[in-house]
């Protein structure tokens, strides 16, 4: 027979795995975002111009 511990473990791990998941998949997309900034930043401005930015959409990382 479980004790009112061990089932409240099983329901646990569960949930804390999942925030562990999601927040690594947040960790990894900022730093991706991050990472196409720093790439955007390097272009010159004909080039961002070819891409449809503006140096401050490069900066910022917004469209």
């Amino acid at each position: 027979m479980q004790t009112a511990t061990s089932l409240t473990r099983q329901f646990r791990r569960p949930a804390a795995a999942r925030l562990f998941a999601r927040a690594l998949a947040w960790l990894i997309a900022a730093d991706s975002a991050y990472r196409q900034r720093q790439q955007l930043r390097r272009l010159d401005d004909a080039a961002l111009r070819d891409l449809g930015l503006t140096r401050k959409q490069a900066r910022t990382g917004t469209r």
